[in-house]
């Protein structure tokens, strides 16, 4: 048995699976979040290009054409080309059970299917989208270490696929997104406590400015198209509590807990590595409960960090 194959075996027996609290969509705190920073008029996360659209269609058809589906996204060289990056990184490569050519489009389809390359799509639209201000790129910028991070976390962890991670990393902070599009600068001070604070971050924003990011996240993927495929509406939970350390080890629904705990630990980690966290009693605290959860050993742990290491620094513009 690999390393890989006993680090996901050994999640799967995590003291922390046998939880009790079940998480509901948190409706009426949304809505008073989304009323506190405007309303639905308001909050906005950028639009989509027209190819997206597209996809969507296609994607969402009665009888989706796979070929046809890799047209429309090979009529866009950017996002052809982010999508390959990103299948043929590292950390994707990296935990694939076989050899697999990976040279166009269709190739990623059969590897992983429309409804996921579309969402790859969609990853790589958002990558693509143009700066509105330094704190818009902050954000996109810290959501896509984050998705690099969690995809790596996931490959060592049984039951969440390092696809489905990654886009959860991405969308993770889709509701603050909405709220720097919202609120411009006026949100910068509260950006910059959240990534020092991954736990306690969240209540400023709630005490100041009424709002809930990660509550409003929901919102923002959802106009992103985000949270009726399958599986999806995990995501959806996850995102909505992806700064709730206190209870994530006793989420009832498997799935929702592994990707918190994923978050959590990607957090801390990219914020590390960026130095971008500081308050060092709360890192320490997200970090063990996140580990206890994902059951990972130490040799696991080093072998993540290293790989993002490598990955995050050589991204670094220079």
């Amino acid at each position: 048995m690999n390393r890989h194959q006993a680090s996901k075996q050994h999640s799967a027996q995590s003291p922390h699976a046998p939880s009790s609290v079940s998480v509901p969509l948190r409706k009426e705190a949304i809505m008073q979040s989304l009323k506190h920073v405007g309303g639905a008029s308001a909050f906005k996360v950028p639009d989509m290009p027209d190819v997206i659209i597209l996809l969507e269609r296609e994607a969402n058809s009665r009888y989706p054409n796979a070929r046809k589906f890799a047209e429309i996204i090979e009529s866009n060289n950017v996002i052809t080309g982010e999508i390959l990056s990103i299948v043929k990184s590292p950390t994707f490569l990296r935990h694939m059970t076989a050899t697999v050519e990976i040279k166009t489009i269709h190739h990623v389809i059969n590897l992983i299917g429309i409804q996921k390359t579309y969402r790859l799509a969609v990853a790589a639209a958002i990558h693509a989208i143009p700066a509105q201000s330094t704190l818009f790129r902050s954000i996109i910028d810290h959501s896509f270490d984050i998705a690099v991070a969690c995809a790596e976390i996931a490959g060592y962890v049984q039951g969440i696929d390092i696809s489905d991670a990654y886009l959860f990393g991405l969308f993770r902070d889709a509701g603050a997104i909405g709220v720097a599009n919202s609120l411009q600068q006026k949100y910068e001070r509260y950006w910059h406590h959240l990534l020092s604070f991954p736990a306690s971050g969240p209540l400023l924003e709630e005490q100041e400015l009424k709002i809930r990011h990660d509550y409003l996240g929901v919102v923002a993927a959802r106009q992103w198209g985000f949270g009726n495929g399958t599986g999806e509406g995990d995501m959806i939970i996850a995102i909505q509590e992806h700064h709730n350390y206190q209870q994530v080890a006793h989420f009832s629904n498997e799935r929702v807990r592994l990707l918190v705990a994923i978050g959590l630990l990607a957090e801390v980690m990219v914020g590390e590595i960026n130095a971008e966290n500081y308050q060092a009693t709360e890192v320490e605290k997200v970090r063990t409960t996140a580990l206890e959860v994902l059951y990972l050993s130490d040799e696991i742990k080093s072998l993540i960090r290293m790989n993002l290491l490598s990955i995050l620094i050589d991204r670094t513009p220079t």
